[in-house]
């Protein structure tokens, strides 16, 4: 460490060192302490992410970007048979998110 910052080489054997504890731990637990909130457990107004998901820097893993979503009133575009049932806070996209999707709800 030079003058209190990490090196890039020291950040990843770090990183790589908590992963590796944080497998080993999540191996022992039981499946229900997997068990997580479904999109559709949350209330209109509920501000959630998406669950994340192991993986290598891809949308969507834990070292990904995750926009801040609000569960919005059902909207219906017409003649696709898609539903709009959330919100990003930070752009403003609207999403289709399906019922059993998995989700972190936010106490904000």
């Amino acid at each position: 460490m030079e003058g209190g910052v990490f090196m890039s080489s020291q950040l990843e054997q770090i990183r790589k060192h908590f992963a590796a504890e944080r497998k080993a731990e999540w191996a022992e637990k039981s499946a229900e302490s997997f068990e997580s909130t479904l999109f559709a457990e949350l209330k209109r107004g509920d501000e959630f992410i998406m669950l994340p998901k192991p993986g290598s820097n891809n949308p969507g893993d834990f070292r990904g970007i995750h926009d801040v979503f609000k569960k919005i009133e059902q909207v219906q575009i017409a003649d696709t048979g898609i539903c709009i049932n959330a919100i990003s806070l930070a752009s403003g996209r609207t999403v289709s998110s399906s019922p059993e999707f998995a989700v972190i709800k936010l106490n904000r």
